[in-house]
């Protein structure tokens, strides 16, 4: 006997399915792979889903014999091996002629070769029976057409899902490979998994542009900032001062970039993006000052660094000069010269004393024998043409010396008027 002959006996004596259609043929050994770690803790790439998703599949055998392998199970076993290349692949097609009813022979079963226990195997299955984020039960499974698979003596039916994992029986344990079936939708590429239109691409975040135009004494700190996911719109703009972000010192100001500069309008399509500031005082020292400045992302609020860093140094600014004294005099509100303060009385007339022991002038042209003619003193004390005339004070104590000795001669005169044989007081 060929062979060939043997090979053909064998298979022909592969009893038939004792449910779900899958057939209990060998597959020999299955070369049991030493790569214990394999696959552990890997899913395979998955399409971002929304909440929407297919039905759990119901069971369907075989009824016709078209052993071409299917689209869909093509596509998943490529997926599979691609994600766990540790592994291996006993085939999808099973001829008509051999073994009892199998979805092999519809060309929508296939058979994963890998020894239990093993890693790959895990991850598939809780991959497969996993609820996804919108809280559908079976996700991957409902979604790639899964009708049932068989692992380790064990089956799981989409059809009976409720009831998980069950005892199988079939004279195969499934212990050299996985057997998947599919639904004829998941079969022909027809389930979400495969039409699902792709997720649409990230949004992309662009950062600010812009430019620092100017910093000097005379302009200030100006530029122009813009965020390009956001054209119209104004954003902040960070000064930085001998300093930059993440580091101490210096100081920072923030300002908004909201000007409008006609000569953004055409070039970068919108006009209210300047920005300016004038030099605090604080930094008009004399001293070398560094500016930088940074847009603010409008979304994320990130700074990014604008074209051109500037130095600056101003000198402080001119302290105005002291007031000067009114007229050159000791203080600016004091008496104008020769004022007459301390000589007269608006209040009294002619040369009379007051009783309160004030003094007035003589009258125009009367001398008091002191040295004072009509009120103006006369002798090396008299103030020469053009002077200021002497300060208050000297002139108090000229008009107390003058009081004293006008007094003196009062009494005198009084003592020598008196008539013969009176009384002094």
């Amino acid at each position: 006997m060929t062979a060939a002959a043997v090979v053909g006996l064998l298979l022909s004596a592969c009893t038939p399915p004792v449910e779900e259609g899958d057939d209990d043929c060998p597959h020999g050994d299955g070369e049991r792979s030493t790569q214990a770690t394999c696959g552990a803790g890997v899913t395979p790439a998955t399409p971002e889903f929304g909440a929407s998703i297919d039905k759990l599949a119901s069971y369907v055998g075989q009824s016709t014999c078209s052993p071409t392998a299917k689209p869909g199970m093509k596509a998943f076993r490529d997926l599979i091996l691609k994600t766990y290349g540790c592994t291996g692949d006993y085939g999808i097609s099973r001829a008509c002629s051999v073994g009892g009813k199998s979805e092999h022979k519809e060309g929508r079963a296939w058979d994963w070769k890998l020894n239990y226990p093993h890693p790959a195997a895990d991850s598939v299955i809780k991959w497969l029976l996993a609820t996804d984020k919108h809280g559908n039960k079976y996700a991957n499974a409902r979604r790639v057409g899964l009708m049932y698979m068989i692992w380790n003596r064990r089956i799981w039916s989409a059809y009976r899902a409720s009831e998980g994992w069950r005892a199988y029986t079939g004279s195969n344990p499934h212990t050299d490979h996985v057997h998947f079936s599919f639904s004829w939708d998941g079969a022909n590429k027809k389930t979400s998994f495969w039409t699902a239109p792709p997720p649409p691409p990230a949004p992309t975040n662009t950062k600010p542009r812009g430019y620092l135009d100017v910093a000097n004494c005379t302009d200030g700190i100006a530029g122009w900032s813009q965020d390009e996911d956001v054209p119209n719109q104004a954003i902040d703009v960070h000064i930085y001062v001998d300093s930059e972000p993440g580091k101490t010192g210096g100081q920072t100001f923030i300002v908004r970039a909201d000007q409008k500069r006609n000569d953004l309008c055409s070039a970068i399509g919108s006009c209210n993006h300047g920005f300016s500031m004038a030099i605090p005082s604080a930094l008009k020292d004399g001293k070398e000052h560094v500016v930088r400045a940074y847009g603010a992302d409008s979304k994320t609020k990130a700074l990014t660094k604008l074209t051109h860093e500037h130095t600056f140094s101003c000198q402080p600014p001119v302290a105005p000069p002291d007031p000067q004294p009114n007229g050159g005099g000791d203080d600016a509100g004091g008496p104008a010269p020769d004022s007459g303060e301390g000589f007269s009385d608006a209040g009294a007339t002619g040369s009379s004393d007051s009783g309160t022991g004030g003094w007035l002038p003589p009258q125009q042209g009367q001398d008091d024998g002191d040295g004072y003619v009509g009120g103006e003193m006369r002798g090396a004390c008299a103030a020469a043409p053009g002077d200021v005339g002497l300060p208050s004070v000297w002139l108090l104590l000229l008009g107390a010396l003058a009081l004293m000795r006008r007094r003196r001669r009062r009494e005198r005169a009084t003592v020598r008027m008196k008539p013969p044989g009176s009384t002094s007081i």
